[in-house]
């Protein structure tokens, strides 16, 4: 009998001590995993509650590791609460130097399985940012394009998130800023989904010798950015374009010629007759102040130009235009609207329509340093040269400029007459 007695209290005190952890009802909490892995986007980090109780109970939580919170990466929340919000996201910001970690762990609660979530931070890949143009010609204003690119292959590169881009005007500019020109912007927005954003620049008054503005990005490589093919962009001001518009000027160049047309399109001769060649008698004269009498061109053609420009046509200074004359990029152009001209381009028929858009710009000549009129007819309805050709192929824009197109566009260049 005495062996007996021990043991069943041994036994009752097991018993008793099973039933014990069956009734066991602490509140504690645990990670739902205790490793993430994050380089971009987010992730959710979810805690599981055992034993809840029936009333909303916050959990702060401590953020830990080599990532610094607000730098590195941001959350959604600095606490759980519990029988509400019990996940936490962590989004990945401009981590671009090297691996790092963040930790999380609870306080004043008692922990299960997963006390601590542990994120691998992997570094994100850089980019690389070029201006689209090494050089901008600023008339009245400008537009600069900042574009990010793939490191790797040079690609345009597509924001996953909007990113925020400024610039300044670097010391080597020679015009003032708010004296000679203006910033428009100076931040642009690369919105989520696009690989560039623009900057305005407004001229305001042109002096000799301080014509020259070098825009540079404010961006460092800590950031993730490194410096493409055009890592500043120069902006040449040259007046504005009425004031550089008006005068004689006579044909330098035909850029556009009948042989770059017949390529472009693999078209017979035929089909090109009537695309106007180079003739270096060929002039053009603005005048006029904006006044009530408005301006007026002035021409004397002996070229195809003629089947499209009248003798005399009063005109007015339109809106900029963005154009694509090749693949090297996008250019910025004064609309013209003019008031008389043929938009069939034909010596045998006169279009009822006498209103069209040409495009202006000036540029420099590299080898002369001379200032040209670079001229781009960008709206007519040829009956000469490519008829049918443009209507079959349904070429024409509805609305104008009708041909403000690359293949299309007619391109010469003007020099002022001496």
């Amino acid at each position: 009998m005495k062996k007996i007695i021990p043991f069943l209290l041994a036994l009752v005190a097991t018993v008793f001590t099973a039933c014990s952890s069956d009734d066991d009802n602490t509140f504690r909490v645990s990670f739902e995993q205790s490793s993430y892995s994050l380089q971009k986007g987010s992730i959710d980090v979810k805690l599981i509650a055992e034993n809840a109780p029936a009333e909303a109970t916050d959990i702060p939580v401590t953020f830990g590791g080599t990532a610094v919170k607000g730098v590195d990466y941001t959350v959604s929340a600095e606490k759980y609460t519990v029988g509400s919000a019990m996940t936490i996201t962590v989004t990945a910001k401009n981590n671009f130097s090297e691996a790092k970690t963040i930790t999380m762990s609870v306080n004043g609660v008692e922990t299960g399985k997963n006390p601590i979530a542990s994120i691998a931070l992997a570094a994100q890949d850089k980019r690389l940012y070029s201006f689209s143009q090494k050089s901008y010609v600023l008339g009245d204003m400008v537009e600069v394009e900042f574009d990010l690119l793939n490191i790797k292959d040079g690609t345009a590169l597509v924001a996953e998130n909007d990113i925020e881009v400024a610039v300044a005007a670097d010391a080597k500019s020679t015009a003032v800023e708010g004296v000679n020109y203006e910033f428009v912007n100076k931040t642009a927005v690369i919105k989520k989904g696009e690989s560039k954003c623009t900057f305005t620049i407004k001229a305001l008054k042109k002096e000799d010798g301080k014509t020259s503005i070098v825009v540079a990005p404010q961006v460092t490589e800590a950031e993730g950015f490194v410096a493409g093919a055009f890592p500043v962009a120069t902006v040449n001001m040259i007046g504005s374009y009425a004031s550089d518009l008006l005068g004689t000027w006579v044909m330098n160049s035909m850029v556009t010629t009948k042989e770059n047309f017949m390529s472009a399109w693999g078209c017979t001769e035929k089909d090109a007759e009537g695309w106007p060649a180079m003739n270096a008698e060929d002039t053009f004269t603005f005048s006029g102040d904006g006044s009530a009498e408005g301006y007026k061109l002035t021409t004397s053609l002996k070229s195809e130009l003629k089947n499209y420009f009248q003798e005399t046509s009063d005109f007015s200074i339109d809106k900029e235009l963005r154009s694509r004359f090749d693949m090297s990029g996008w250019i910025t152009l004064q609309q013209l609207k003019l008031y008389n001209v043929n938009r069939y381009f034909s010596a045998k028929e006169m279009s009822d329509d006498k209103e069209a858009f040409i495009g202006v710009r000036n540029i420099k000549d590299e080898t002369t340093g001379e200032i040209l009129l670079d001229v781009y007819i960008i709206d007519y309805y040829s009956k000469s040269f490519a008829y049918p050709l443009f209507v079959d192929y349904d070429m024409y824009a509805k609305n104008k400029p009708t041909a403000n197109m690359g293949g299309m566009q007619i391109n010469f260049t003007l020099k002022k007459k001496k």
